[in-house]
């Protein structure tokens, strides 16, 4: 455990055995170390040594350079979660409320395919092994990649985060509306690991479900358009302690990216009679993602037939909490946590093995897709702007438009008649009413827009009415 001075004297007369192993604890940078089966190792040759049992050892290591040669030279590595010092630093919550069946976002969701699903973890599996420092990891990515860039992707690339171990793959759909760094994260693990990983791993469930989400997700999310960026990504090195994501989104972190949410899938592929629950993972070890959480099952709801369950806890075990350790609102669809698949982390990890519910799987690609895509929002292109209704009685000018937050917009009115009555009404995109004035006398209106309005990031339309006569124009609010 983690303490402070004041615990340390609480154990002391509390006449609890106790050792400090590092009084100058720096986040991320604990690990354990062990030698990989059939390799007898001694101490490893870098690093600080904190504490050794079981032929394991706690090492802190600050240069990734050692790293690097403490896993090729044989050992396995796994970093240790820092829970008790996350980043102070967080983004506003993204203020969602309610979900309004769109169909467009049913559509895609239907698009959702089994056979399509199934065939990629089939892939997967065939690669032999998929742990993060073998060639066939690699090739693993360079498969990522060419798939991505066949679904038409605007941008696809591959992030190294260490000599050692295969790259992340990230595939890019530009925004509509924001086309740079405010953007949805759909993204999983393509990495596996068994008793034998260098050279069988066939990890079907942990992660190829995952990893068939993110695919699956482009193969159907390829087709239409957003108003916001969507990211979908394979992360590697999650094995060894979530490596290929923390470099990511400590990366996003220091960009100042805003990340309006991560979808992040690990193993939901595996059930038992009667525990074929999905669990959404509102994992609170750096801070609470319960909103997306709810949004997550909520779409889950309207859109498919998915069983779930939103849990609340601390699990800090997969690529969502490098996420929300920066700061960023991050979950995890996972299978019931009450069941323990016997073949986690082993060669048994098959498609009928490892991995049994298909059922499962498909509606939690469907739930996953469903809701990167209502974050993104569908981009509609047969909304008109300036659209006029009745007689011809008004002007409408917006500005500025596009907004910044916490800017005062200006939307000014002039009525053909004096004294003309006038009201204002915002609509969201789904046609949920944000905002409405008083009808009155005047020719202007003074909205707030930005955090705490209401009136976030996103496109909205402004209707104003007057007697017979409205006026419709869309406004975009920035970050």
């Amino acid at each position: 455990m983690l303490v402070t001075d004041a615990g340390r004297r609480l154990l002391e007369t509390s006449n609890v055995n106790y050792r400090v192993l590092d009084k100058a604890f720096v986040p991320g940078t604990c690990y354990i170390v062990w030698s990989q089966p059939g390799i007898s190792l001694s101490r490893p040759p870098v690093g600080t040594e904190l504490a050794a049992a079981d032929g394991m050892r706690l090492v802190r290591i600050e240069n990734q350079n050692d790293l690097d040669l403490l896993a090729s030279s044989g050992y396995e590595i796994k970093q240790l979660p820092s829970t008790l010092f996350p980043k102070i630093e967080t983004q506003e919550e993204t203020p969602f409320i309610g979900i309004a069946k769109d169909t467009i976002i049913q559509e895609m969701a239907n698009q959702v395919n089994w056979d399509s699903i199934l065939g990629c973890i089939r892939r997967l599996q065939n690669f032999r092994t998929r742990y993060s420092s073998t060639d066939s990891a690699r090739a693993c990515a360079t498969w990522l990649v060419n798939r991505f860039v066949a679904y038409g992707f605007d941008s696809v690339y591959t992030d190294s985060f260490s000599a050692t171990y295969s790259r992340n793959v990230v595939a890019i759909k530009r925004g509509m509306v924001f086309p740079g760094r405010i953007y949805v994260v759909g993204c999983g693990h393509y990495d596996c690991t068994s008793g034998s990983p260098t050279t069988f791993a066939p990890g079907a469930d942990d992660n190829g479900s995952g990893t068939a989400m993110v695919l699956e997700a482009a193969r159907v999310l390829r087709n239409y358009r957003f108003e916001y960026t969507i990211r979908l990504i394979g992360f590697s090195g999650e094995e060894q302690g979530l490596l290929g994501s923390a470099d990511y989104a400590l990366k996003a972190y220091n960009r100042r990216d805003t990340i309006r949410g991560v979808i992040n899938g690990d193993m939901f592929g595996y059930t038992t009679p009667n525990r074929d629950t999905l669990m959404v993972i509102n994992d609170t070890t750096y801070r609470s993602n319960l909103w997306l959480a709810n949004y997550f099952a909520a779409c889950a709801d309207t859109y498919t037939a998915l069983k779930k369950r939103v849990w609340t806890g601390r699990r800090a075990q997969s690529d969502h909490a490098s996420f929300s350790r920066q700061g960023f609102t991050a979950i995890q669809e996972r299978e019931n946590l009450n069941v323990s698949n016997p073949y986690y982390h082993t060669i048994g990890d098959t498609i009928g093995g490892g991995l049994n519910a298909y059922t499962m799987v498909h509606q939690g690609v469907r739930a996953a897709v469903a809701t990167i895509a209502s974050l993104a929002i569908p981009y509609r292109t047969a909304v008109a702007e300036e659209n006029q209704d009745g007689p011809r009685l008004m002007a409408l000018e917006v500005m500025p438009n596009p907004a910044h937050s916490k800017v005062v917009l200006k939307v000014r009115l002039a009525p053909a008649r004096a004294k003309e009555r006038a009201q204002l009404k915002i609509y969201d995109v789904l046609g949920r009413l944000k905002y409405s004035s008083e009808p009155k006398e005047s020719d202007s209106f003074s909205v707030r827009v930005g955090p705490g309005s209401g009136l976030g990031p996103g496109v909205y339309l402004i209707r104003v009415t007057s007697g017979a006569a409205s006026f419709t124009k869309k406004l975009v609010v920035l970050r």
